[in-house]
């Protein structure tokens, strides 16, 4: 039987939890319809296996992307220049995030 209940969508930002070298992520998904918000930390592991997931394994955007957020910046999870990805709750429960809370 097809369940005719929506599924929720996620945006994902990604922001270094320290400034003494990265070691903790503050992952914060917004969901696309009621705009509210969910955060879980995500250890550096966690970190390079989520965006592992999302960019396909490719290691130089997965590099990147480590190093940015250890300059201490924050990192919006893009699918290209402008565009969001968006995740479903089981991709975010995953990868750390309360399947609880989403």
């Amino acid at each position: 039987m097809v369940s005719n209940v929506p599924l929720d969508h996620y945006t994902l930002v990604l922001e270094a939890v320290s400034s003494n070298g990265l070691q903790q992520v503050r992952a914060i998904a917004t969901n696309t319809a009621t705009k509210s918000t969910v955060e879980a930390q995500l250890s550096v592991g966690q970190t390079r296996a989520l965006l592992a997931h999302t960019y396909g394994g490719e290691q130089s955007i997965i590099e990147n992307h480590i190093e940015h957020l250890d300059a201490g910046h924050t990192l919006a999870i893009l699918a290209n220049s402008k565009d969001f990805c968006v995740f479903n709750p089981q991709e975010l429960a995953q990868f750390g995030f309360n399947p609880k809370d989403l």
